[in-house]
């Protein structure tokens, strides 16, 4: 995963507020990685769906063809 590693720089800041008894801290950098975790998920899953219109309800789907624009 190519996001992966802003996850593991999370990781090392909790253990450093983890080490040096930063409780406040911590409790917040877990919030942080499991807030990291949602919008990363969500930003591959919406990279799989169709592209959206500009207004609501509208959608654009791109419709590969083959050679010669012959479906």
């Amino acid at each position: 995963m190519e996001h992966e590693w802003i996850i593991d720089v999370i990781a090392d800041l909790q253990r450093y507020a983890h080490k040096h008894e930063l409780s406040q801290l911590e409790t917040q950098l877990e919030r942080t990685s499991a807030l990291a975790r949602v919008e990363i998920n969500r930003m591959i899953e919406s990279s799989f769906l169709p592209n959206q219109g500009d207004n609501p309800g509208t959608q654009q789907f791109l419709t590969i063809s083959g050679a010669g624009g012959r479906a």
